[in-house]
């Protein structure tokens, strides 16, 4: 899993103006890819709790298509605002493993500038439709327009909107009061 580059919401036909300065809506693409799907959200959020509210949509999927689900591994890249940090920990254990009802759970964190995997690709392919999207005159000024369009045209990829009340539903279950975890750096699988 991993967080594209935000997309920039386009008009097939701006002013100069609007090119150039305007500031536009941005939409975050949180891809994974589940072997046996990634998600769009309006909010920018990058953090801990915006993760976990990206994979309870995923995470009710994979339940679905694998009711007996014993082990789970996650794979993600490694950088310290996101994925490795004792917030992230602190939900993967006290929130992740209990809402999926599993024995074992890994995280497995690849070293900075060496994540490009699937999950990159398929937010590269999302990205670079939507920009088709845009120069064969298609306007994508909102959220909603993105995603029904994105459906049209990516078949193959199933798309997921989450509400801004995910995101508020999920900061409840975040700490602030967290001890720090030293060598937090040197792991590269939290189990």
């Amino acid at each position: 899993m991993d967080f594209s580059e935000n997309y920039v919401l386009k008009y097939a036909s701006e002013i100069e103006a609007s090119h150039f300065g305007a500031s536009k809506k941005q939409i975050s693409l949180h891809t994974s890819v589940v072997y046996y799907g990634g998600n769009i959200k309006p909010v920018s959020r990058h953090d801990p709790a915006a993760i976990c509210a990206h994979l309870n949509l995923l995470v009710g999927k994979i339940k679905n298509n694998v009711p007996n689900l014993k082990t789970i591994h996650f794979a993600s890249d490694g950088p310290s605002t996101q994925y490795r940090n004792k917030s992230m920990f602190y939900l993967a254990s006290s929130y992740l493993s209990k809402v999926l009802n599993v024995e074992n759970m890994f995280w497995h964190f690849s070293e900075a500038g060496h994540g490009k995997g699937a999950p990159d690709g398929v937010g590269g392919s999302l990205k670079r439709s939507a920009d088709g999207l845009v120069g064969r005159g298609t306007d994508l000024s909102s959220l909603e327009v993105l995603v029904i369009k994105l459906k049209e045209a990516c078949k193959g990829i199933n798309i997921l909107k989450i509400a801004d009340e995910e995101f508020l539903e999920m900061d409840k279950f975040a700490s602030n009061d967290l001890p720090s975890f030293k060598g937090t750096l040197k792991i590269h699988q939290k189990t």
